[in-house]
């Protein structure tokens, strides 16, 4: 997780299979992981590029 331009804004970026393709900058997604301890984190992809074999995305989280 980095914060961005040093504002309360934060994002993480994911990499994830050819399943999760027909994603696109813009959309709302919820992030759940067991490894990181996450549950249904709302956030917005900000960023979408292909790095063989996977798809890396930067998704900017939610914050109250």
């Amino acid at each position: 997780i980095i914060a961005l331009q040093g504002l309360k804004r934060y994002a993480i970026e994911l990499s994830t299979s050819e399943r999760y393709s027909y994603l696109a900058v813009g959309d709302i997604v919820s992030i759940s992981s067991e490894h990181l301890d996450i549950d249904s984190i709302i956030g917005q992809i900000i960023s979408k590029s292909w790095n063989e074999p996977n798809w890396a995305f930067v998704v900017q989280l939610t914050t109250n």
